[in-house]
């Protein structure tokens, strides 16, 4: 049952095991936490069916689980032996959950092998700090799948999933890494494993997607220099995304271009061209007497007016002239 559960529960659940019916137990007794059961060796088919109905009528009443092992099969002399197997065999609910009837089949005697300790950190990290939900979460559950498949010594599980927590929360806000370390308590306290995957699962996309909304404003802020770029430089022939990714923004212009799209809804070329024909409308709106040449120039065709004249048109049906009219 547990340290949670008092001792008027184990007593109570001590009475039902003794009236099994016909598998009536020949000794049943309180051991610190558990209930210990002698029972003659009868069909383990039959055994779990009591078994099972007991654990209902006792969470009908109690509105608790309470975890079953069975040992091997033995002799009165064997009894020491046996003891230790269950108590052993209990661990496992760990990985099984409260309210789990745990035998040998369940237990795994080969320790964790190298590859399910050889996890990536270094990968979980970067996919945290990007904000990949997702992926974050998909790393995780085959963290966990992994321990599940192997079913290894506790004390090992445990220091791995330290080791995972540990990670995951320097991956954020160094502001928040003292509330995150005040929770080490809680995982420690925690008692099976599935408990223990949603406590790291949670934080570890709590904080992603702090991390994402933080990527997502700081991406807005870098969008938001370029067009301010765009339009303060709109004469400048020379301007160009790899010429603003290198000198003004420090970025991959790659990435650059990618965000740029996802933030503006078309490619850098296609909206600086679109900004110099607005600002050449304007202007030819506004300035009735300035030639053509010198409109070109002030919106970044200095050099070619007749390209100008061409994209123009292109883009509001017009000549240059013809619009002015």
């Amino acid at each position: 049952l547990g340290s949670s559960h008092d001792f008027e529960k184990r007593f109570a659940l001590k009475k039902l095991l003794d009236n099994m019916g016909k598998v009536q137990p020949l000794l049943s007794t309180i051991i610190g936490e558990n209930v210990l059961v002698l029972q003659n060796i009868i069909p383990l088919k039959m055994l779990f069916q009591y078994l099972n109905e007991m654990k209902r009528d006792f969470y009908d009443y109690y509105k608790i689980q309470f975890t079953v092992a069975v040992s091997s099969e033995g002799f009165f002399e064997q009894l020491p032996v046996l003891y230790d197997e269950v108590m052993e065999y209990l661990e496992y609910r760990f990985y099984l959950g409260e309210g789990s009837i745990i035998t040998k089949n369940d237990v795994l005697d080969d320790e964790m092998p190298e590859l399910a300790i050889n996890f990536d950190y270094q990968r979980l990290g970067l996919l945290i700090r990007s904000g990949n939900v997702d992926a974050v979460e998909k790393e995780i559950n085959n963290f966990f799948s992994r321990l599940n498949r192997y079913k290894s010594k506790l004390d090992m599980v445990r220091t791995l999933c330290m080791e995972l927590y540990i990670s995951i929360i320097r991956q954020g806000n160094p502001q928040n890494l003292s509330d995150y370390m005040k929770r080490i308590p809680e995982l420690q306290q925690i008692d099976t494993l599935s408990k223990m995957f949603v406590f790291i699962s949670s934080t570890a996309k709590e904080i992603a997607e702090a991390n994402y909304k933080k990527t997502v404003q700081k991406n807005s802020k870098v969008i938001q220099k370029v067009l301010k770029v765009i339009e303060y430089n709109i004469a400048d022939e020379e301007l160009s995304l790899s010429k603003i990714a290198d000198k003004i923004v420090y970025m991959n212009v790659d990435y650059l271009g990618k965000l740029f799209k996802k933030e503006v809804g078309e490619n850098f070329s296609q909206y600086l061209i679109n900004a110099r024909i607005e600002k050449a409308k304007k202007l030819l709106s506004q300035d009735h007497y300035s030639k053509i040449s010198d409109i070109a120039h002030k919106v970044g065709y200095g050099n070619n007016p007749q390209y100008f004249g061409q994209v123009f048109k292109k883009v509001t049906g017009y000549t240059p002239s013809e619009y002015r009219k």
